[in-house]
């Protein structure tokens, strides 16, 4: 895969900033799915393209403290695989959030929580399913350590 991120921040206050980021992702494979085994999912076509947009509203809550809130969108183009496979040469959509609360234990060296939700666009591709993204999601603890 071939990934570029577009990244502009706009700093509204000296505690909120709103970082948007682009991303479009092409994808080469020498194959355009992966069959499986099972009779009852026959398999899964390989994407061709994806752009993904990330809007991410942080907020410095104090100088050690800051919380953000990326909000992750993005569409995959599948390739053209199987008729029996339900995402052969489609759009299959994705959205989902990953709010973060962070801690500065020294200048270059953070602890925090922080959650990572499943996609809220539900299975059939054809609405939402808030109550699975929520409950399918990820509590994390994080140490985050810059050069």
């Amino acid at each position: 895969g071939l990934r570029n991120y577009f990244s502009l921040t706009k700093r509204f206050s000296s505690r909120l900033a709103v970082t948007v980021q682009e991303i479009p992702i092409f994808y080469a494979f020498s194959r355009s799915g992966t069959p499986n085994s099972d009779a009852a999912v026959n398999g899964t076509a390989n994407a061709w393209f994806e752009n993904r947009l990330y809007i991410t509203p942080t907020v410095d809550i104090t100088s050690k403290i800051v919380f953000s809130f990326p909000i992750m969108l993005w569409a995959s183009r599948t390739r053209e695989f199987a008729s029996n496979v339900f995402n052969s040469n489609r759009w299959m959509m994705t959205a989902m959030i990953w709010p973060e609360l962070t801690y500065a234990i020294a200048p270059k060296t953070w602890v925090g929580v922080s959650y990572y939700s499943d996609n809220f666009v539900n299975a059939k591709q054809d609405g939402f399913d808030f109550a699975s993204g929520f409950s399918k999601g990820v509590g994390q603890l994080l140490l985050r350590q810059t050069l």
